[in-house]
């Protein structure tokens, strides 16, 4: 059940951080959301804020059960999953570099998460 915990806390964080990019393409700012102004990039930033509260929630209830030396390395590899949605859903591309980088932290995450595996 811990596991299920950390994959929310894992699909909240990458979900706010493209909300956030989202946000950013439609041109928002703070001075907007002083000044009370509600639009779609208003919504964006709000929605993702929600979100990242929810990611730290779930990422607490994971750890109460989890060792921190298996819990951060898999909210690390976010960044994997992270990088393909922005490909996905934003267009972003991804080169050589991004790949061969994606493929190093995938490979260390692994071998963090076996160590820790083993260690308890």
């Amino acid at each position: 059940m811990p596991y299920l915990f950390l994959a929310l806390a894992f699909l909240c964080n990458a979900a706010a951080n493209v909300l956030l990019k989202l946000a950013a393409l439609h041109g928002f700012t703070f001075s907007q959301t002083l000044h009370g102004v509600l639009n779609t990039s208003t919504a964006y930033a709000a929605s993702a804020i929600v979100l990242f509260g929810l990611n730290l929630c779930f990422y607490l209830v994971a750890l109460e059960r989890i060792p921190l030396s298996i819990g951060y390395p898999v909210m690390v590899g976010m960044t994997f999953f992270i990088t393909i949605l922005a490909s996905v859903l934003l267009g972003e591309r991804i080169n050589l570099l991004h790949a061969l980088g994606m493929t190093l932290i995938i490979a260390g995450i692994f071998l963090t998460v076996h160590a820790g595996l083993n260690y308890n």
